[in-house]
């Protein structure tokens, strides 16, 4: 590595795309991986080591990683050193996938599908302070500008648009887990997800949002309203609380 060569963190954690990843890169001459992680947090703790002696130019994460993800990952990076570029290479083209992480602050976007050249191209463009963008990611957000304004819904990943409209379908936690082969628990954590990106105060304001954002048909959000009635004629207006939980509210039903 010489002392041009621009430094580049690799948080990645699929063992044999970082080590392919990490061949290209090597044999890029003025590019030099300074470390490596397998997951985010991990790897937010390698940038920091790294930062803190300036040893850093460029971080290239995934998105999907097995703790935080790249959106996270991005997010913290830029809080405390907001001129450090961040690349994403992922295998997502889809638009929530890339807004989330153009709006978490990260510098380029990058498809593993891409040629070889593709990264290191986009590793310098950052590094330059430019935007580097695969062209599918380009043609997702010029097809979002032609749309005309965002609709906050299209914040949300394709699971959690799916999980949003089965709960406006009238389903439980628990029958959207057994349908998608999921836990009650991760099917909790994508609604807590979901009412956080949408700022929604509770399962209903999201679901109105997303039926005025046109998320789903008109019918799904008939067969809401009328279990929102049925809910309000059996048990009036019973909160999510502890007396409430006492007295037999199923967690489906509370607001």
């Amino acid at each position: 590595m010489s002392d041009e060569s621009l430094r580049v963190i690799l948080i990645e954690d699929h063992g044999m795309v970082r080590a392919g990843v990490r061949l290209v890169l090597e044999r890029t001459p003025d590019i030099a991986v300074v470390g490596e992680a397998a997951d985010g947090e991990s790897g937010l703790r390698l940038f920091r080591r790294l930062a803190a002696v300036r040893r850093v130019d460029v971080v290239v994460t995934n998105i999907g990683l097995p703790d935080i993800d790249g959106r996270e990952v991005t997010r913290r990076i830029k809080a405390h050193h907001p001129t450090v570029p961040v690349v994403a290479l992922t295998m997502h083209a889809d638009e929530p996938h890339v807004q989330g992480m153009l709006d978490a602050g990260a510098d380029g976007y990058v498809l593993k599908e891409g040629s070889a050249r593709e990264l290191p191209e986009a590793i310098r463009a950052v590094a330059r302070g430019e935007t580097a963008l695969s062209p599918r990611a380009a043609s997702v957000l010029l097809a979002r500008l032609r749309r005309g304004p965002a609709r906050q819904t299209d914040r949300l990943s394709a699971r959690q648009r799916e999980i949003l409209r089965l709960l406006a379908g009238g389903m439980t936690s628990k029958e959207i887990a057994r349908r998608l082969g999921l836990s009650a628990k991760t099917v909790e954590n994508h609604r807590s997800q979901v009412l956080n990106t949408l700022d929604a105060a509770n399962t209903p304001a999201a679901v109105n949002l997303a039926y005025r954002e046109g998320l789903f048909a008109g019918a799904d959000h008939a067969r809401w309203m009328r279990r929102r009635r049925c809910r309000a004629a059996r048990y009036g207006d019973a909160r999510e609380t502890p007396a409430a939980r006492r007295r037999g509210v199923p967690r489906s039903l509370l607001v």
